[in-house]
């Protein structure tokens, strides 16, 4: 049994045989490859807009180091917090992931334990 693909190749010109296969080449390695970047995107809501720079403030300081393989992008929108990872692995997606998460519970309960936070960081001032 002969399939498109194949029957294709038998009735065309070398050059088109040849471009054909590459075709089905590259989209493989395209496949292959989107198969491998790992994203995800989390947002995380909080009562104040202000609540969620503070914790964008204290999670932003520590970067995913390089040798992880794991890209971590922080951003804030009003009073949502939103986190983007992105790797190839997903062993260290999940590391990363974890790490972020501990980071958050601590952040969340200290402002807890603390009350909420003045409207505006005037302790230099």
């Amino acid at each position: 049994m002969l399939y498109i693909p194949d029957v294709l190749l038998l009735f065309t010109s070398q050059r088109l045989k040849t471009t054909i296969s590459r075709l089905i080449k590259q989209s493989k390695q395209a496949i292959l490859l989107a198969m491998k970047n790992i994203d995800v995107s989390i947002s995380v809501p909080f009562p104040t807009g202000r609540e969620a720079e503070i914790a964008y403030k204290v999670l932003n300081v520590d970067s995913e180091p390089r040798r992880s393989g794991v890209e971590k992008v922080l951003g804030v929108d009003g009073n949502v917090l939103n986190a983007k990872f992105t790797g190839e692995e997903a062993r260290k997606v999940r590391v990363g992931l974890t790490s972020f998460f501990d980071s958050l519970t601590l952040v969340t309960q200290t402002m807890s334990e603390f009350g909420p936070p003045e409207p505006v960081y005037s302790h230099y001032h």
